[in-house]
């Protein structure tokens, strides 16, 4: 009869089969014939949905237990040989990064109990290839240590004995320890387990048992990239955060302290560069003269208002910008005193018609090239001529009769200025004319000290 080409057996009770040329198998467990069958058109994958198993699950491979299976649509499409072992943790990957129970050791089958990073049932064999785990089978009556290979003790009751080839989780295999182990049957015996870390999914007859797949993350459903938190469904942590999910999960959460950006699909998402310098970055709130600021763009002179580390207002300042010691506003300068002569033609013009000249304002002055050149004073005042021509001083009035007189009466003859006729008799009072009258007869001029009179 046929038998499974799925597993090496490690009971001597049972008879090594040969596997013959053309695929064709023959079997010595019975002495009375020879039989060859031809094995059904299967592969390790017929009974196994899509997805990455440990070659440990799957009792029809014929590779290493250790390897890293692809199945889809019942074919094998790719594996891979893990180095360090093979684990199944609902999505099945290869060990990388740590030590394994047969790291170091040499290879062979070992009870679990001799070796010190075996942290499972001691009673189990554990077979090592290559410093890695490829099989473990529980022992019903106990493990044996032995020079030529560690063993099960004979008797007692396989748990895979009334159970044909297949996976099945623990809980479903009688006198089996751990109901969340996916164990391998073959032969009536264990030939393989791994723990389920998700729990293990008991299928109907005809499916193999598989080990749950991991519950839900963010990144389900998710290809191999870099995604901004707020696009994850579920995710918990800032939504700024930059995700790398991975095979489904996260892998690593980087925090993006300017905010994430939110690429096109098929580019990875990435953190927010850090914002250019403004003008006011480091600046406290206040007022800063333009030339004082690296990178404003306005003009030097413009005074600008710093708030929060940016450029909240700016005014223009007419006469420049007053920069004032650290810790006291900047501010715009005052307008500058007027010159007198500034906008003026060249020319000469009184004092008073000059804005901020600051002499008297019945002084002439000259203006030459928008500033005061020279300046006179007026004794009697200026006189302002019309537009285009020079202002003045103005002259001397002409003289009052009676100015620097005493107080009497004096020929007219005798009075400097005086209009009337000489012969007239004027009255001087307070240096000005209070009467005058007319001398018939002429006027006769009398010493000093004396009025002068009409003759008789």
């Amino acid at each position: 009869m046929w038998t499974r080409p799925t597993v090496q057996i490690l009971f001597d009770e049972l008879a090594p089969k040969t596997v013959l040329s053309g695929g064709m198998y023959s079997s010595q467990n019975q002495s009375s014939d020879n039989c060859t069958a031809t094995p059904p058109k299967s592969t390790a994958c017929s009974m196994a949905a899509d997805g990455m198993y440990c070659g440990t699950a799957l009792p029809s491979y014929e590779g290493a237990t250790s390897d890293l299976v692809q199945c889809r649509n019942g074919q094998v499409v790719s594996t891979l040989p893990c180095d360090n072992g093979c684990a199944n943790d609902g999505t099945a990957s290869c060990i990388t990064g740590q030590k394994s129970a047969c790291t170091d050791m040499t290879d062979g089958d070992y009870c679990g109990y001799t070796l010190s990073r075996y942290y499972k049932d001691g009673n189990i064999v554990v077979s090592c290839r290559g410093g890695a785990v490829i099989s473990e089978i529980p022992c019903a009556s106990g493990c044996t240590v032995d020079k030529g290979g560690d063993r099960c003790q004979a008797g007692g009751t396989s748990p895979c004995q009334m159970h044909s080839d297949g996976t099945y989780c623990g809980s479903r295999l009688l006198g089996y320890g751990t109901s969340n182990d996916l164990v391998t049957c073959a032969g009536g015996v264990v030939v393989s387990s791994s723990p389920c870390n998700y729990g293990c999914q008991a299928n109907p007859p005809g499916a193999y048992d598989q080990c749950k797949m991991p519950p839900a993350t963010p990144c389900s459903g998710k290809a191999d990239s870099k995604y901004c938190g707020a696009l994850l469904s579920g995710y918990t942590g800032m939504v700024t955060d930059l995700v790398e999910c991975t095979g489904g999960s996260i892998r690593s959460v980087s925090a993006c302290g300017y905010g994430c950006m939110d690429n096109p699909p098929g580019t990875p998402d990435t953190c927010k560069s850090p914002p250019s310098p403004t003008p006011c970055s480091g600046k406290v709130n206040g007022k800063y003269c333009g030339s004082t600021l690296t990178g404003y763009t306005g003009a030097s002179s413009d005074l600008v208002t710093c708030t929060g580390g940016a450029v909240s207002a700016s005014m223009p300042c007419t006469f420049g910008c007053q920069v004032n010691p650290p810790g006291t506003n900047d501010q715009c300068k005052a307008s500058p005193t007027p010159m007198p002569c500034s906008g003026k033609v060249n020319g000469k013009y009184c004092g008073s018609t000059l804005t901020g000249y600051t002499g008297v304002p019945s002084d002439l002055v000259t203006c030459t090239g928008g500033a005061v050149s020279a300046s006179m004073p007026c004794t009697f005042g200026c006189q302002v001529n019309p537009p285009g021509t020079n202002d003045q001083c103005k002259a001397s009035p002409a003289p009052m009769p009676c100015s620097g007189k005493i107080n009497g009466k004096y020929c007219g003859s005798t009075l400097t200025g005086y209009a009337g006729a000489p012969s007239d008799l004027v009255t001087c009072t307070s240096g000005a004319i209070s009467a005058s009258m007319s001398c018939p007869r002429g006027c006769r001029i009398n010493p000093p000290g004396t009025n002068d009179a009409c003759n008789p």
